[in-house]
């Protein structure tokens, strides 16, 4: 017991922040991090803000620096000399991260208020590589969920690429695709890939330390995702996002004794039709059209299958304002009242402290 205090002790504890034009919604997602049971970790931050918004960065800085004279925050603010764009500020914070965990968080999502601790709990267990967690997604009210990701248990689950049921093994990969509270053991990260993709970037780590250590997958919701201020619906359909995940896997998980486990996570994602309504919404015609195609290149057998007619036919013959009303209703109507079912535990959010900073700027400004 005693050896096990020790290496919690003693392991240091990264957050880090890409940003751009992040003033908004800054305050309140520090603020949750102010909140943290556990405090043991510092903030590097990496904003990507063109360096011709003198205004923003100068608002970005002010705020930064109230936040550490109130709360008491260790944060260290870099700038960007140039726009990277989101892949190429992803790969500096991978190749400059210092923590012996690093841990990624969006400058637009709250964290619970055990999130810290949790993750010092997961990486106590030497053959943990990486953290991963069940999350939801809001629009005005952080407590109305209209998305969930993922599965509540009891307790913290193990889950081991080869040998876990590959529902658990897909769920971890797949929660990777939101990159906020993603944690990773940096030591494990050594020779690890890194492609420029928009939507998989910060995955191929992941995955590239899935397939040879465990992830700990943590037993409720610790992540509240803002769609409203989501950066990242246009021009990121080309290339394919289907593809760009098959990509992943034959590019990082080469090895013949994963190939079954890799198998049965490309069903996955070859009959995830969901997508293509995203597309049509926020995309081109030529994209979701070619999406449409891989469907069908990748797995033929979805020429049978309704849900992909369904979907496809759906995506194309509904025009996008009608498409996008019926998404929201669906979001609001349909999906909320099933998330109200599944007795999601909000006592560990910080709300008092963030949602009203989330709904009004410092300075006046109301979000929109």
């Amino acid at each position: 017991m005693v050896n096990k205090q020790k290496v919690i002790t003693n392991m240091t504890i990264e957050i880090a922040m890409p940003l751009y034009k992040p003033s908004p919604r800054l305050k309140s997602v520090l603020v949750a991090l102010a909140m943290q049971t556990d405090r043991d970790f510092y903030i590097v931050m990496y904003n990507d803000t063109r360096p011709e918004d003198k205004e923003e960065i100068a608002l970005d800085e002010q705020i930064i620096e109230e936040v550490r004279q109130e709360y008491g925050l260790n944060i260290t603010l870099n700038q960007n000399s140039q726009n990277l764009g989101y892949m190429k500020n992803m790969r500096q914070i991978f190749a400059k991260a210092t923590g012996d965990i690093l841990v990624l968080l969006a400058d637009d999502d709250i964290v619970t208020v055990d999130y810290i601790e949790l993750v010092r709990k997961a990486f106590s267990k030497k053959e943990v590589g990486i953290v991963a967690r069940p999350y939801y997604w809001f629009t005005d009210d952080m407590k109305r969920p209209i998305r969930f990701s993922g599965y509540i248990f009891n307790k913290m689950k193990l889950v081991k690429f080869d040998s876990s049921k590959p529902v658990m093994v897909n769920e971890c990969l797949h929660s990777a695709g939101q990159l906020s509270e993603l944690a990773y053991r940096r030591e494990y990260l050594k020779g690890m890939p890194f492609e420029e993709d928009m939507f998989t970037a910060h995955v191929y780590p992941f995955l590239y330390v899935f397939k040879n250590h465990p992830c700990a997958y943590l037993s409720h919701p610790t992540l509240a995702v803002s769609i409203n201020s989501s950066q990242t619906h246009k021009d990121i359909y080309d290339p394919s996002p289907m593809k760009q995940w098959l990509d992943l896997l034959d590019r990082v998980v080469v090895e013949a004794e994963h190939q079954p486990m890799v198998k049965e996570l490309k069903e996955f994602n070859n009959t995830d039709f969901y997508g293509l309504a995203e597309i049509k919404n926020y995309g081109t015609y030529k994209e979701l059209f070619g999406e449409i195609g891989n469907y069908v290149k990748y797995r033929p057998k979805n020429l049978i299958n309704p849900y992909f007619y369904l979907f496809s036919v759906g995506s194309i013959i509904i025009p996008r304002k009608i498409l996008i009303a019926l998404v929201d209703w669906y979001k609001n109507k349909v999906l909320a009242k099933k998330i109200e079912k599944m007795n999601i535990d909000f006592s560990v959010y910080p709300f008092k402290e963030c949602e009203p900073l989330w709904q009004y700027s410092e300075y006046g400004e109301l979000r929109e």
